[in-house]
């Protein structure tokens, strides 16, 4: 028996013993991500009946066909109630509410007057934060109720409506309200207020909050933003329509000046700009 342990052959068979072990490992490892793969793809990989390599163009494409649905949308979605639920303790003004309940249900027609059909909600937390939130959802939708009952020029059409959300620490709020006044120079105006709210922390959110809190980089945001707006110009343009101009050097649409916007349940993130007589809804 040949026991010299610098022999040819055992140095062979030691290195091929390790690949042998070496090959076991990777199979074994190519085995479980397999499995790890097939158990994402079935369960977790919305998008793998049409994308069953995950290659991500797919999805990409998928995503922001959801996206541009959740933004045509955007009008259905004022159910005046509020949709999620939080564990998180808060102070509440009337404890036998929920957070954002409706205040004001107002259903009136004067024949040749108006005809006004508004919820208006009211934030149910005592706080100075929320406090502020609720003097300016009375001044902007419920103090208007009056001047419309107080005019006798023209017959005017007013409808309020709202959704709210709760999604974490983050209570976001949407308030939107159609005005309209017939007469020679018929007009429609769209009032679009949104207010988000921090539960644990007690303060207002800013757009950039809740983009970092999504792992969304605002500068990135942006420069979509910008090119989202840009190619809504250019398809106007095309038709000969354009119903509002966007100035895409304006400052309104600046992240940190943007302050309509609307999160879901679901996280999904709703920019709007109003132009007084229609919306521009973006999803994120």
């Amino acid at each position: 028996m040949d026991t010299n342990i610098n022999n040819p052959k055992n140095e062979s068979d030691k290195v091929l013993g390790l690949n042998r072990t070496l090959f076991l490992v990777i199979v074994a490892l190519l085995c479980v991500l397999s499995i790890c793969v097939g158990i994402y793809a079935q369960f977790f990989y919305k998008y793998s009946d049409a994308d069953p390599f995950m290659l991500g163009a797919v999805a990409n494409a998928k995503e922001e066909e959801e996206k541009d649905k959740l933004a045509s949308s955007f009008d259905t979605i004022f159910t005046n109630q509020l949709i999620g639920q939080t564990e998180i303790g808060v102070s509440k003004i009337d404890e036998s509410q929920a957070l954002v309940y409706t205040s004001e249900d107002v259903v009136e027609n004067s024949e040749g007057l108006y005809n006004i059909n508004a919820q208006i909600p009211v934030i149910n937390i005592n706080n100075d934060t929320a406090k502020s939130m609720n003097d300016d959802i009375a001044k902007t939708f419920s103090d208007e109720i009056a001047k419309i009952k107080g005019s006798t020029e023209l017959y005017t059409v007013y409808t309020v409506d709202y959704i709210s959300y709760v999604n974490g620490d983050l209570l976001s709020l949407a308030i939107k309200a159609t005005h309209y006044k017939q007469g020679d120079n018929a007009n429609q105006t769209i009032i679009l207020k949104t207010y988000n709210y921090n539960l644990s922390k007690q303060t207002s959110v800013t757009l950039s909050d809740v983009m970092n809190a999504k792992g969304l980089t605002p500068d990135n945001v942006q420069i979509d933003i910008n090119n989202k707006l840009k190619a809504l110009n250019e398809k106007e343009a095309e038709t000969g329509y354009a119903s509002v101009v966007r100035d895409l050097n304006s400052d309104m649409y600046k992240i940190e000046n943007t302050n309509n916007f609307l999160v879901s349940n679901e996280s999904d993130i709703y920019i709007i700009y109003n132009y007084d007589t229609k919306l521009d809804v973006l999803v994120y």
